[in-house]
């Protein structure tokens, strides 16, 4: 039997080939800015994966959850709740710097206005103190300030709430879906996150040279505009420059207990580790990093 196509059927079927051709680019393209696949070279290099040589329920660890995360593979090198919400507490400024970096120029002045309302660690601002971006987000990372917060939030369009919504916008653009915020500098118990999507929202802050220089400082002394008010500050994060540790956040609360994100670099490849609820955040991720990142090997395939 002959089967026989007519011209219009022809065509017909060419228009619905195109389609679908048409729909896997789409799709392929979703799925690269889902999974922020940016350089299709490096991608397309042999795949080194990391494993883990030892078992890591044998290291001692009071973290209510903790994860390895290698943002080159976007893998989970290990980790335990690590998809169970808690809060982050003052790792939250994180996210808070990303958003001023992408909506403010570093040269741009803020008036600090309204500081009788900041509760919890401060960068010392003083009412009415003129101070460049730049200048805040050292004391917004390195002492954690939560004044340097509510000063970068508070002159957004929209005031804090406007701040907080496009931080929460954010969380969203980066596929953060367990992430939500209700203030800029963390002191609320009600934001929210998990060990994974803090991993993965560190590595994306890390993109940034700006934020990647200012975490791996210790110690920066800034001034107002003026240069009279000087600001001397330390970073709280005790584990930097120790064990490849070169940022990345601090975090405490009452109800959050120790919150610790850091980025290790170990043998030409950097990790990011993150300990939850820990009872000494020091204490564990110095024991992660020693008993399995420092163990951990790349497996090409």
């Amino acid at each position: 039997m002959k089967v026989s196509f007519r011209p219009k059927q022809i065509i017909g079927l060419l228009v619905i080939l195109n389609i679908l051709i048409l729909s896997l680019v789409v799709f392929l393209l979703l799925e690269i800015k889902k999974n922020e696949v940016l350089n299709l070279a490096v991608d397309m290099a042999p795949l080194a994966l990391p494993l883990l040589s030892e078992d890591i329920k044998r290291i001692d660890i009071s973290s209510r959850a903790y994860i390895i995360y290698d943002p080159q593979a976007r893998t989970v090198v290990s980790g335990k709740n690590e998809k169970l919400r808690f809060s982050p507490a003052s790792s939250t400024k994180i996210m808070t710097a990303i958003i001023a970096l992408e909506e403010y120029n570093l040269e741009d002045v803020i008036t600090a206005t309204g500081l009788d309302k900041v509760k919890g660690s401060t960068m010392k601002l003083r009412e009415g103190e003129t101070i460049s971006v730049e200048n805040v987000l050292y004391g917004l990372l390195l002492p954690s300030g939560n004044d340097a917060a509510y000063i970068i939030a508070s002159v957004y369009e929209g005031g804090e709430s406007g701040f907080v919504a496009r931080m929460n916008e954010k969380a969203k653009e980066l596929n953060l879906v367990n992430t939500g915020f209700v203030d800029s500098s963390g002191y609320s118990d009600d934001n929210y996150t998990t060990a994974y999507d803090l991993a993965r929202l560190a590595s994306y802050a890390l993109k940034n040279p700006k934020f990647s220089a200012i975490v791996s400082t210790k110690n920066k002394t800034v001034t107002d505009i003026s240069g009279k008010i000087i600001h001397e500050l330390s970073n709280l994060n005790e584990l930097l420059g120790v064990d490849g540790v070169s940022g990345v956040k601090t975090g405490f609360s009452e109800e959050a207990l120790g919150v610790l994100v850091s980025s290790v670099d170990h043998e030409g490849r950097t990790y990011i580790v993150v300990v939850l609820g820990s009872d000494d955040r020091f204490f564990d991720t110095k024991n992660i990093i020693e008993r399995a990142v420092e163990k951990i090997t790349l497996i090409s395939y």
